[in-house]
């Protein structure tokens, strides 16, 4: 079907660059709809290399690079051994068993964190114990076959690369179900950028300069918990304040009882300013260095930054 590949930076080291490549030319064949994570953070937990989802499982990926025997455990450092007898460190010394399993319960707080907002966009009920993933230190090119790996086969498996291809292909949790709006509110809930490399086609060959991304309405936080993460623009007409009755409810002082209205006028958003204390403050570009408070009212566009108070969002209209 199709795959999506998401990041929270760029992977600049020639190895993943090769990983991911291989990985969307080898899934664009499969059955299954697959999104591809890169170097991001959940929560506050250290980065993690890989995330792979598909509607009935999620793979949790440390990605090492080794072309010579490796030696390991799942204490200490992992050792790489030349043909001429000298070793090195795998990774810096960092322990990648350690490495995968604090990858793993970052990813699973965050599913404990996030299951509402998850939830929200299917409409269905999701245990967040179904987002426990498989554990996999995956080596690339592959595993040097005389390679001395000693961590057991559970939680956590070191594979190489080929057998990857093949493990995403077959494993499933038969109690996950997500569907493909849910998938892709993910990445969108974890605040990563989509890498396009190429528009869809479907029996229609469409110009490049024809193609529109799909359409979202959306506001999501930007470093900080003083209201939802996400917030989706259901109205035409959205009110913004600290009374409970707002549509969008952001409970901190910094914020007004009735301090905004967003809305949508001749297919334009318009944030108008309620005469809030602290006033409404937009950064038009999407640089938070260029925001400028508003007199009365001021347009957004795909990307713009608008902030209440102490609450800061992005806007997104579009993928």
């Amino acid at each position: 079907m199709t795959v999506e590949i998401w990041y929270g930076s760029r992977p600049e080291n020639v190895g993943e660059q090769n990983v991911l490549i291989e990985l969307y030319n080898f899934l664009q064949s499969q059955p299954d709809h697959y999104i591809l994570v890169a170097s991001f953070h959940a929560g506050r937990g250290h980065e993690i290399d890989l995330l792979i989802l598909k509607a009935n499982a999620c793979f949790v990926i440390e990605l090492k690079h080794a072309w010579n025997k490796l030696i390991g455990g799942k204490e200490g450092p992992w050792q790489y051994v030349r043909p001429d007898g000298t070793a090195g460190m795998l990774g810096g010394g960092r322990n990648p068993y350690r490495q995968i399993r604090d990858s793993s319960f970052g990813w699973q707080a965050w599913c404990r964190d996030q299951i509402a907002e998850i939830e929200r966009v299917a409409g269905q009920k999701h245990d967040p114990k179904q987002f426990e993933p498989f554990e996999y230190i995956v080596i690339y090119p592959d595993i040097p076959s005389d390679s001395q790996i000693n961590i057991g086969e559970h939680p956590v498996k070191a594979i190489g690369f080929p057998q990857l291809r093949t493990t995403l292909v077959m494993r499933s949790q038969p109690t996950l179900c997500l569907t493909r709006e849910e998938l892709q509110a993910i990445p969108r809930l974890l605040q990563l950028t989509r890498w396009h490399i190429e528009p869809p086609s479907d029996t229609v060959k469409l110009d490049k300069n024809d193609y529109k991304p799909p359409v979202v309405r959306m506001l999501v936080a930007r470093g900080h918990n003083l209201s939802a993460l996400v917030f989706h623009l259901e109205k035409d007409a959205i009110t913004i304040g600290r009374d409970p009755q707002s549509d969008f409810l952001i409970d901190d002082p910094s914020v007004s009882y009735n301090y905004a209205e967003i809305k949508q006028v001749n297919g334009r958003w318009i944030v108008h300013d309620l005469r809030s204390t602290n006033g409404t403050c937009v950064s038009f570009g999407g640089d938070p260095g260029m925001e400028r408070a508003i007199e009365g009212q001021n347009a957004l566009k795909n990307g713009s930054i608008v902030r209440f108070g102490q609450a800061s969002y992005t806007v997104l209209l579009s993928e």
